[in-house]
């Protein structure tokens, strides 16, 4: 596919540090006053998908075999669940989030949505944030 997974972080098993001091989750404190937008499609072909939703990725034929009814994005599938885990952390702490999972899949059209939908929300940030 021409995707390094690596290219950013790094191996996540040899610098799993980095990817943890990366990984909001773990850093949800820091967004306890922050206004934040999360989205994900929930890995099952949805309105916004052509007719091959996602090019097969090799490898991910057990996961894709495993994964629930009608799930095609494995990937998307898995960020749809850390989008949940992570709302739920900052739910909890009261920090202001609005999470969206829909039907689709990870192709860039829903992330042109979804900024549409996240920028009042962003906007709003930006004008009551103090000036310095």
């Amino acid at each position: 596919m021409g995707v390094d997974g690596y290219a950013i972080f790094g191996d996540p098993w040899e610098q799993w540090k980095v990817w943890l001091n990366w990984d909001p989750f773990h850093h949800a404190d820091g967004l306890r006053d922050t206004p934040v937008y999360l989205a994900s499609g929930d890995g099952t072909p949805g309105p916004l998908d052509g007719p091959d939703p996602e090019p097969h990725i090799p490898g991910t034929e057990k996961w894709v075999a495993l994964a629930g009814p009608g799930v095609v994005s494995v990937t998307e599938a898995v960020c749809a669940e850390e989008t949940r885990m992570l709302s739920g952390r900052l739910t909890s702490m009261r920090a202001p989030v609005t999470t969206h999972v829909y039907p689709g899949t990870h192709t860039g059209t829903y992330g042109y949505r979804e900024l549409r939908h996240a920028l009042p929300m962003l906007l709003a940030a930006l004008h009551d944030r103090p000036r310095r």
